[in-house]
């Protein structure tokens, strides 16, 4: 439904959705003040909420007794630390993270409650199937054949996704994801079919800025800017180093109603 919650039970995970997990949990580490670290290891949009659980719940004002730290860093060091408050509540919500704009909130706040929130509007949306391939492409929504290596001389990939529930003008979303992390290319379009539909995007490589970046790629694919898929696959030398000229980045969206 386009939520996910990280914590003791759940811890995550860095290389596939959310892309964010709780990395440390030395909650009872002899001669260290306990220590957790949630690490995100890729923004999707959306609103990330840090709250922190007085689980033992011993005292009323046991968050603002423990003088808890939380500090946020980014790949250039330290942007904001945050003291547990004074009062009582059992939950300390303390910032909000715009994953789109990469901005922060300041909450700050201790609640007997933790913070509300709303899960994506995708909740009627089941994918059926996903993967890459390099088509062609089949009528009435057939999956194409799946790959998920490809050479630098390869004209391009495609990401193919099948699901049941979409909505005519709701929005998909694509982004191809280059090895070094970055976003390499996004495409969207809206539907204009209803029910249970497929839909495939594609990226050009050979002759394309691509093809001078082999390695592991992704390729994501978002719902009303909820990640609904992801796909792994390689781009790879084809023997000799070529050079190529950098032309404009390309692709293909495309959609149909299955059967």
């Amino acid at each position: 439904n386009g939520c996910f919650h990280v914590y003791w039970d759940n811890t995550g995970s860095l290389t596939a959705a959310p892309f964010a997990a709780l990395e440390v949990d030395n909650i009872e580490l002899a001669g260290h003040p306990p220590t957790e670290t949630v690490r995100i290891a890729q923004r999707t949009a959306g609103i990330y909420r840090f709250f922190l659980d007085d689980y033992a719940g011993e005292f009323a004002d046991g968050i603002a007794r423990s003088r808890a730290t939380v500090q946020i860093y980014d790949s250039n060091g330290l942007l904001r630390t945050y003291v547990a408050p004074t009062g009582v509540g059992e939950f300390w919500h303390v910032f909000e993270l715009n994953g789109q704009t990469g901005a922060l909130t300041d909450i700050n706040q201790l609640a007997a409650e933790p913070p509300a929130f709303t899960c994506g509007n995708n909740a009627s949306v089941t994918v059926v199937d996903h993967r890459t391939s390099a088509g062609p492409i089949p009528a009435n929504c057939v999956a194409p054949a799946a790959k998920t290596s490809y050479l630098i001389t390869d004209p391009l990939v495609y990401q193919w996704t099948s699901i049941t529930g979409a909505t005519s003008g709701d929005t998909v979303r694509w982004d191809f994801i280059q090895p070094s992390g970055a976003v390499y290319l996004t495409q969207s379009f809206d539907l204009t079919i209803s029910g249970g539909v497929c839909f495939w995007a594609g990226m050009n490589i050979a002759g394309q800025p691509a093809a001078s970046l082999p390695g592991a790629w992704q390729a994501r694919v978002y719902y009303k800017n909820a990640l609904i898929a992801t796909d792994n696959f390689t781009l790879n030398r084809a023997g000799a180093v070529e050079e190529f000229r950098p032309f404009p980045r390309g692709g293909t969206g495309k959609s149909r109603r299955a059967p």
